[in-house]
């Protein structure tokens, strides 16, 4: 006889508020009724929270991908350069990045170093300036360099301790100008530094190396 009684009773626990609200709304009034699921926590089962930013890998050799965070410096005006933009930005979901001063960006599916040629295309439109100097210093904390110039494949390569530019020469393929041709240049916080012999130069995160063609 248990069950049955315990039954009736969840019918009546139903039924009774829905004859009490029938009853108020005819006489004009609407009671306050408690639900029956009041104060019973219901677990949160939505996506991520926004603005959250995932722990993605990054290789060099892969596209770009959602959640990963570029650290990114980019000047203006090289001979007296003048900071556009230094910060993190994310690649959402619909493969884009976002920047106030620039707009937004497709980079998701892309390379690093397309990547980095396509933000420097949308700071040049926005500010109306060629001399643009986009400098990629990390990918999910993979700090990087950008290799430019007279070499068999320019691109962005993975940054190493004591790292110069003759030893990061060989990630670019080499140089494919004359064998006597020995200068660089390095842009490093928006200044561009001539050296005439590339043994030996520094380079550091977020440095772009660019060989020289002729010199």
């Amino acid at each position: 006889m248990v069950r049955p009684l315990m039954k009736q009773v969840r019918i009546t626990y139903f039924l009774i508020p829905a004859v009490v609200a029938s009853v108020a709304t005819g006489c004009g009034w609407t009671p306050k009724l408690k639900s029956p699921l009041a104060g019973i926590k219901v677990p949160f089962t939505g996506g991520a929270t926004v603005g959250e930013d995932p722990q993605v890998p990054f290789d060099v050799r892969r596209p770009l991908a959602y959640g990963q965070t570029l650290e990114l410096k980019v000047y203006r005006n090289q001979l007296s350069p003048s900071r556009a933009f230094k910060g993190r930005v994310m690649v959402d979901q619909q493969g884009i990045i976002h920047f106030k001063s620039a707009g937004d960006v497709r980079v998701g599916g892309r390379s690093a170093y397309d990547a980095v040629r396509a933000i420097e295309a949308a700071f040049s439109r926005e500010l109306g300036d060629s001399s643009i100097a986009v400098q990629l210093v990390s990918i999910e904390d993979v700090p990087l360099v950008t290799i430019t110039g007279a070499v068999r494949s320019s691109g962005v390569v993975q940054w190493f301790d004591n790292m110069n530019a003759d030893t990061a020469l060989p990630y670019s393929g080499g140089r494919t100008s004359h064998g006597d041709v020995r200068a660089v240049y390095v842009t490093r916080d928006g200044v561009r530094r001539f050296h005439a012999q590339s043994g030996g130069v520094e380079i550091k995160a977020g440095d772009i190396i660019h060989f020289s063609r002729d010199i």
